[in-house]
């Protein structure tokens, strides 16, 4: 079960909040991050998969069978469904033929989770993958990141007189 806090400056009512469990996701083959929420959905995840490594062949294979049914008056239905809910088709099917052993090494290979950070230097609020990302900020460059769900206590870089105080947030 994830859960959130949310941390209040002491002094200046600067107020953010961040959840436990961060922000996994997987990369499609662009390298985009899709974030797959708690509670986790593994179908999602293995239809995500299936499409993300769904040969190339057999999608030009459903385009050209669309643009053929495009012209047949017939197969309305066909094409009425569109590209992408063929697309889809396939990959659910395809979905239920994933090992575990392949699932696990794909959600190794492009997986992560980002979580919260806060910027101590300038107050910028970023989400980064610690294994994956620079723990750089992204604002000002300098090397002081702070996870954010770790603030309580901590000095406020927006007033500097403050520290974070943290409360409970929500629960999925």
């Amino acid at each position: 079960m994830a859960c959130s806090k949310i941390f209040t400056c002491s002094h200046c009512d600067f107020t953010l909040s961040a959840w436990d469990e961060g922000n996994p996701y997987l990369t499609d083959n662009e390298g985009k991050r899709h974030f797959f929420y708690h509670p986790g959905n593994e179908k999602e995840e293995r239809l995500f998969m299936a499409r993300q490594t769904m040969d190339p062949r057999l999608i030009k294979k459903v385009e050209d069978m669309l643009a053929l049914a495009e012209a047949d008056a017939d197969s309305s239905d066909l094409v009425n469904l569109g590209l992408d809910h063929h697309i889809f088709l396939m990959a659910e099917s395809m979905s239920h033929s994933i090992s575990e052993t392949e699932y696990l090494d794909f959600c190794r290979s492009r997986g992560g989770n980002e979580a919260e950070y806060l910027c101590m230097h300038c107050a910028h609020q970023a989400r980064r993958d610690p294994r994956r990302d620079s723990m750089n900020c992204p604002s000002c460059e300098k090397p002081e990141l702070w996870q954010s769900w770790q603030l309580e206590g901590k000095s406020c870089p927006k007033c500097g007189q403050g520290t974070f105080v943290a409360r409970r947030g929500m629960i999925s």
